[in-house]
């Protein structure tokens, strides 16, 4: 017995040693909020309602309109302050019945979605062609157009974001040869965070049918918000459900 009681005391005094010579270093908690980090751009801070954004379109675009049609809601994109109308955009989801696609984009109910076609910072940063989107009333998420201007901006501000590089393996196929070339797609992306709030600035590298190199960039932040995540998740579901159940009534198969 007093021999085993040594032998765990040995083991215990030589655990302590190791423990104190490789203290464990605990990662920082990145869900800490920072009122002096990252919030939001301009009025657009996370968490702002749509009073917010009525107001300042009220004195600065030259109109408020519907929208549920996708390729209406292209022609009203602009590529500078001058190149369009400056306009907010209310976006609905198309009737079922309707050809146009759904601009939405979204399968809770408790959300609503804005474009404002530009916003002019300060200077010569404007941010073009702006997706709102709200939960319950309450801003979670803002995409836009990329600017090297907004990730200087991030920079000068708040440090140099975490640079990570995505790559997924992709080919194009040759009708002539009937070779198919191996590629890769890259997404490189700059990010920042803040508590719950993501910042990206994003440029995605893909190919078309035709092995040309297709540059994508857009820019954006939201917040970790699981009763939006969970809301779009199960409309997601019932949209599916709802797609495959029989659209024939019972009624209608008397002879059938």
């Amino acid at each position: 017995m007093k021999k085993y009681i040594l032998i765990t005391l040995l083991i215990f005094n030589c655990l302590n040693t190791i423990a104190q010579n490789h203290q464990i270093k605990l990662k920082p908690n990145t869900k800490i909020f920072d009122p002096n980090k990252f919030t939001g751009i301009g009025i657009f801070k996370i968490g702002i309602d749509t009073n917010v954004l009525m107001a300042y379109a009220e004195k600065n675009v030259e109109d408020i309109v519907d929208c549920n049609d996708f390729s209406e809601l292209q022609n009203k994109r602009v590529s500078n302050i001058t190149g369009g109308r400056l306009e907010l955009i209310r976006l609905k989801t198309a009737d079922s019945g309707s050809i146009g696609a759904d601009v939405i984009q979204s399968y809770c109910p408790f959300v609503t979605q804005y474009v404002l076609t530009a916003y002019k910072i300060n200077g010569d940063l404007i941010i073009t062609n702006i997706r709102l989107t709200f939960f319950k009333n309450s801003l979670v998420k803002f995409e836009s157009d990329y600017d090297k201007l907004i990730e200087d901006a991030l920079t000068v501000k708040y440090g140099d974001g975490e640079l990570k590089v995505t790559e997924t393996k992709s080919s194009c196929y040759h009708n002539l040869t009937g070779i198919t070339t191996p590629l890769i797609a890259k997404e490189y992306s700059k990010e920042w965070y803040n508590g719950l709030i993501t910042v990206y600035s994003d440029l995605f590298e893909s190919y078309d049918d035709n092995c040309k190199k297709e540059i994508h960039t857009f820019f954006l932040y939201s917040v970790e918000n699981k009763l939006w995540e969970n809301c779009e998740s199960s409309g997601l579901d019932k949209s599916i459900k709802d797609g495959n159940s029989p659209k024939i009534k019972k009624s209608e198969l008397n002879n059938f």
